[in-house]
């Protein structure tokens, strides 16, 4: 099991493992597995490698056309605090690229 922190902490708070070519997320109370279809799915439809996405993962008011926002509309059992540690595994597996802080930004690598 590997444990990272989220893109905008430095605390180790995630632990994930890759099971049946999706993950298992642990992440503070939260834990749920997100399929390899699931993955597939945003890496086809949301992220691009010329254009810098949001992760946009307020509860509240997700940054439109962001992660959390997709992730929210096209799942139900995700809310969009869950695309701020499934974005942090995808960027540690090599699927996704992030800059900055506020917001942080995602893009296909």
């Amino acid at each position: 099991m590997k444990e990272i922190s989220t893109l905008t902490q430095n605390e180790k708070s995630i632990k994930y493992e890759i099971r049946n070519g999706g993950y298992q997320i642990t992440w503070k109370s939260m834990k749920f597995n997100v399929s390899a279809e699931e993955i597939g799915d945003v890496m086809e439809n949301l992220f691009r490698v010329d254009k810098w996405i949001p992760l946009g993962a307020s509860q509240d008011k997700p940054i439109k056309g962001g992660f959390g926002e997709y992730i929210r509309d096209n799942y139900i059992k995700y809310t969009p605090r869950h695309a701020s540690a499934i974005a942090a595994v995808m960027v540690e597996e090599g699927l996704l690229d992030s800059k900055g802080l506020k917001p942080v930004m995602l893009r296909k690598i």
